[in-house]
């Protein structure tokens, strides 16, 4: 049973893989503009009947090289923080 369960499965990944939209010989790749400050969203939750206030950060780290400096590419990142903590 495993080795049929592998083969639907690769079967399954080839397939998303075939329909996947690709580049024409005359489309270009656009540049991605990243926000040079965090996104911050503020939201709250009722979690077991008390309310809770929080704040999500959504951004951009660049990844530079070591030496020269130059940015090759960004980390995404998800940073929540519960509103009203002080330590």
């Amino acid at each position: 049973m495993r080795n049929h369960s592998t083969f639907v499965i690769l079967i399954a990944v080839t397939a998303v893989g075939a329909f996947a939209p690709r580049p024409g010989p005359c489309e270009e790749m656009q540049p991605i503009h990243y926000p040079a400050e965090p996104i911050v969203t503020e939201h709250q939750i009722t979690l077991h009947g008390e309310t809770v206030q929080y704040t999500a950060h959504v951004g951009f780290l660049p990844i530079r090289q070591a030496t020269s400096g130059v940015t090759e590419g960004h980390l995404f990142y998800v940073y929540y923080s519960k509103n009203g903590v002080t330590d």
